[in-house]
């Protein structure tokens, strides 16, 4: 029990602090059992792309994209609420590794899957929403940064098809819980908005 205290302790330590690492150190922390999980790393992942979003939009001229000031400000929207879920999902985690660890209290373990599901739920949705705002940008934006946008759809899909594999595991005895569904639709909805970016000029 000692080694599994020690675990979670570095964890919640880890989950206060492992945003301001350097990005090189960052990935180090995704080595060790108790860093930032899949979950964690798809959030930066969309938000990342989201930045990608908001780079193109911000550089495209107003006549040219009507929208673009809006989409740019939706980007930033959604990279801002990207970023702590990076950290809320490393805490979700941590807390059903404890709980099944316990094995004492069935209800707490089941609260703890429900959160460690809602998370990346709610993270492969603002991927799904960053993809389709990417593609927009592909298609839109300024053409020197056409690129950068299809590059953004192709992030921000990975990172909500990582999410959504993580829902499906997280409610794995639960296969009539809605958020199933919802997890396939995000993911079907982040494919066609990604091939859409991605075949653009083709």
């Amino acid at each position: 029990m000692v080694g599994l205290e020690a675990i979670l302790l570095r964890g919640a330590l880890m989950s206060e602090s492992y945003l301001e690492l350097r990005l090189g150190e960052l990935l180090d922390s995704v080595t060790e059992r108790a860093g930032p999980g899949a979950g964690a790393v798809a959030a930066v992942s969309a938000a990342s792309a989201a930045a990608l979003v908001e780079l193109a939009a911000r550089a495209t001229d107003l006549e040219q994209w009507p929208e673009a000031a809006g989409a740019a400000a939706q980007a930033r929207r959604l990279r801002e609420r990207l970023v702590p879920l990076a950290r809320e999902d490393a805490e979700a985690y941590q807390a059903a590794v404890a709980q099944l660890n316990e094995h004492d209290d069935d209800f707490a373990l089941g609260e703890a899957l429900a959160r460690a599901a809602d998370i990346p739920l709610e993270i492969a949705d603002h991927a799904e929403n960053v993809s389709a705002l990417a593609a927009e940008a592909a298609a839109r934006a300024n053409p020197d940064l056409r690129a950068d946008a299809a590059a953004a759809a192709a992030l921000a899909l990975g990172a909500a098809w990582a999410a959504a594999k993580l829902v499906e595991v997280n409610l794995a005895m639960h296969s009539e819980d809605t958020r199933l569904a919802r997890a396939r639709q995000i993911a079907a909805g982040a494919t066609r908005s990604a091939r859409e970016a991605l075949t653009t000029d083709e």
